[in-house]
């Protein structure tokens, strides 16, 4: 199997299980003003893994350009554009958390700092939801993996980009909406691994 496709797989898996690790670190510390400064070795932690994440989608889309430019150069290249400006925009989140660590913290830096690291993480997930429903139609109709597999691709991407447009116009959204592509990034990565991508259909 290629050993580009072997990499890309670890590196989906180690992506989601550093933006997991990162967001439950996070997420308490930034409760208060009080609990990021009780909490800023493990603000530094999740930030360390929030930066794995962001090199990590970005390598994603370097190593899958070319086993997707051989179906569609404008996927491949579009594909790799957006989980590039993904990486960016998390790592602008990140840095936005980071600068609390070296000023004095209060109410006002703390909100602004969580509306940074929230909007450019909203941001990077319609990047990434836009990018990879293009890449689950390279892999659907170039028969790349099964048919069930691609189509929870186009769903979980789908419902990723209707909830974060959903919260960031005010509307109520759910956290449900986020399973069918996390059970694709977990899914996808395993298959790579096991089975790798079919020869498919060469236009």
């Amino acid at each position: 199997m290629n050993i580009q496709l072997r990499i890309t797989a670890v590196l989906f898996l180690v992506t989601t299980a550093s933006f997991l690790t990162a967001n439950s670190l996070l997420e308490p510390a930034l409760a208060s003003v009080a609990a990021f400064e009780t909490m800023k070795n493990q603000v530094l932690i999740a930030a360390f893994l929030e930066i794995i994440n962001s090199i990590g989608v970005s390598l994603i889309g370097v190593l899958l350009f070319a086993a997707l430019r051989q179906h569609s150069l404008v996927v491949a290249t579009a594909y790799l554009g957006f989980r590039l400006l993904e990486g960016v925009l998390l790592a602008v989140g990140t840095m936005a958390v980071l600068l609390l660590l070296n000023i004095s913290s209060n109410p006002d830096a703390l909100a602004v700092a969580r509306v940074w690291h929230d909007l450019s993480f909203s941001i990077a997930m319609i990047f990434l939801g836009v990018g990879s429903i293009m890449l689950c139609y390279v892999l659907l109709i170039a028969k790349l993996v099964p048919v069930w597999l691609a189509i929870l691709g186009f769903l979980g991407y789908f419902f990723l980009c209707l909830s974060v447009i959903l919260e960031l116009i005010g509307l109520p959204s759910s956290n449900i909406l986020f399973l069918p592509g996390a059970a694709f990034e977990i899914v996808f990565p395993i298959w790579l691994l096991v089975k790798g991508l079919s020869k498919g259909d060469h236009p």
